[in-house]
This record gives structure tokens, sequence and C-alpha cells, in this order.
């Protein structure tokens, strides 16, 4: 359907996630679709 989006997020650097990307997310998540 419509109104939804799929971010995947890593950090390559590090092989994995570091607190940027939940920084990051977070904002993501008030996003309004």
């Amino acid at each position: 359907g419509w109104g939804y989006c799929l971010i995947m997020i890593h950090t390559h650097a590090i092989k994995g996630l570091s607190i940027n990307d939940f920084v990051l997310a977070s904002k993501i998540d008030l996003i309004d679709l």
C-alpha cells in the first residue's frame, strides 16, 4: 500500500550500529508520512 517507507541504517565503518544511527532513527520516526 501507500504511506510507508522502509529505511535500513548501518554504519559500514564499524560493521554495525552506532549511537548516531539510533539518533538518526529517532529523528526519522518523527517524519509524518
